[in-house]
């Protein structure tokens, strides 16, 4: 394939943007003062009462009638102030029109600003003669400018620098966070392209948020935000934490009607008997708050993988490598809020079988799709260890956390975390090891997840066997503590 000759990478960043927006405010002011002012001396001379028709009007263009008393002297008060006035009003207007194209020339001019102050640059000292009297003057010149550029495209920035070999260069592979917090912006990916290191930044992150009703599932994807989406037959199982206020109960039931409306098989355990418990009132014999019907459960949600997937390779249709998917099953989900304060309930025995059925499930569910979607409020290491952790292709912080929870969750990633008051907002790691802010689709006041799951539930049918293509008449736990 034929590569391109030339690349767009965008604006150059020069030397002198450091003051671009001085510069241009300045010299736009000037040339929309002096137009008013000519434009406003001009009509002085005309009868534009056939055009205005209205006193107001009259009293801003200085109709003749209102001054022909008045000496030159305020003639020209007049003028000026009516200018100044009309060029702060276009001033006003031009900003909320052309607010993209400034906020790109403050990013300019901070990014010339942070190779200046850095000492990115390279100067040197000139001593210079004037031709006319002989007299010698001292004059900077730039003998070495980094090659940076500026691009904003489809929602996304990009800041591209050279890779030249300079003293430099490991600098300019390590200013993520710097153009995170500098630029206000969420850090996507960093990338090596020919020559160059790309950094691809998110601007104004909330306004990609998406509503419910747009979050589908189709092709083994959930659309989570506008520039975000889920890919849980390639990076499976979910691990979503967040304390009370931060919105995990209404993305975890989001995920949970976005399944359902592909039919998928659901369980759900809830062993503090919260708000995902109530959902037993509309998916009878699918919902676990106890530890008699919790632990059954997912025995017979490991043992169900495991036998469904020797049926799959028994099939005369079987290709080795191919998923779930590829033989149109559907996927079963298994929803667990609150997990480590379960664990934190059992005995050493109970633990250990819970932890080791757990670990088979997210090990080798994925090519038979059966899913687990973990709810915690704090990540803790001694119940989600890193072996275990890494196997959740979706990690999701949403709401207020500390450095630890975070380290818990992401790892040593080099990431500035901030708090805002937000809830549904977030951060997120969608599976591919890059860290970007989040938030979860927007859920209308009137939005009542009872009915509509209950309304899904419904369409899939009264039996519940019949929607997961499982033996689920055979009920082998309860909700009764003594089961």
């Amino acid at each position: 394939m034929k590569e391109k000759l030339w690349k767009y990478r965008g604006r150059k960043i020069r030397h002198s943007m450091r003051h671009a927006v001085a510069r241009n405010v300045t010299l736009l002011s000037l040339f929309l003062f002096l137009s008013s002012f000519a434009m406003i001396a001009g009509v002085r001379k005309l009868d534009v009462t056939y055009l205005i028709g209205r006193e107001p009007f009259r009293f801003l263009f200085l109709h003749p009638k209102l001054y022909f008393t008045q000496s030159a002297v305020q003639q020209v008060y007049w003028y000026i102030l009516c200018a100044a006035v009309t060029t702060f009003a276009i001033l006003v207007m031009l900003y909320f029109l052309c607010h993209s194209f400034y906020k790109r020339m403050i990013h300019r001019q901070k990014l010339a600003r942070m190779i200046a102050s850095n000492s990115f640059m390279e100067s040197k000292v000139e001593e210079k003669e004037l031709w006319a009297n002989g007299w010698k003057y001292k004059q900077e010149t730039i003998s070495y400018y980094p090659k940076m550029y500026y691009r904003v495209h489809k929602g996304y920035v990009y800041i591209r620098i050279a890779m030249d070999m300079s003293k430099h260069q490991s600098r300019f592979l390590d200013l993520g966070k710097e153009f995170e917090n500098g630029l206000y912006c969420d850090l996507v990916e960093e990338v090596m392209e020919d020559g160059f290191v790309c950094y691809k930044l998110l601007y104004d992150v909330a306004i990609n948020r998406i509503n419910i009703e747009d979050m589908k599932a189709q092709n083994g994807s959930i659309q989570l935000m506008k520039t975000a989406a889920w890919n849980y037959d390639t990076v499976p199982h979910a691990l979503i934490a967040g304390g009370t206020g931060g919105g995990k109960t209404y993305f975890i039931l989001a995920l949970i009607e976005a399944f359902l409306k592909i039919g998928a098989s659901i369980d759900i355990v809830d062993p503090k008997r919260a708000d995902l418990a109530d959902l037993e009132a509309v998916m009878p014999g699918q919902v676990r708050y106890a530890e008699g019907g919790i632990i059954p459960l997912i025995e017979k949600f490991k043992n169900d993988m495991i036998s469904s997937w020797e049926v799959v390779k028994q099939r005369p249709d079987y290709v080795t490598g191919k998923n779930y998917a590829y033989y149109g099953l559907k996927p079963h989900i298994l929803v667990f809020d609150e997990y480590a304060a379960f664990m934190e309930m059992l005995d050493f025995q109970a633990k250990s079988k819970v932890d080791s059925a757990m670990k088979q499930i997210l090990m080798l569910g994925r090519q038979a799709g059966y899913l687990v979607i973990l709810g915690v409020q704090r990540p803790d290491a001694e119940y989600i260890g890193g072996a275990m952790r890494d196997q959740f292709g979706l990690r999701v912080t949403l709401g207020k956390m500390y450095p630890v929870g975070y380290q818990m969750m992401y790892g040593e990633a080099d990431k500035s975390f901030k708090h805002k008051n937000i809830k549904g907002r977030g951060y997120a790691d969608l599976g591919y090891g890059s860290i970007q802010e989040f938030y979860s689709p927007f859920v209308p006041k009137d939005h009542d997840f009872l009915k509509s799951i209950g309304k899904l539930v419904e369409a899939q049918g009264a039996p519940v066997a019949a929607a997961t293509g499982g033996n689920r008449s055979e009920q082998a736990d309860t909700n009764s503590e003594g089961a």
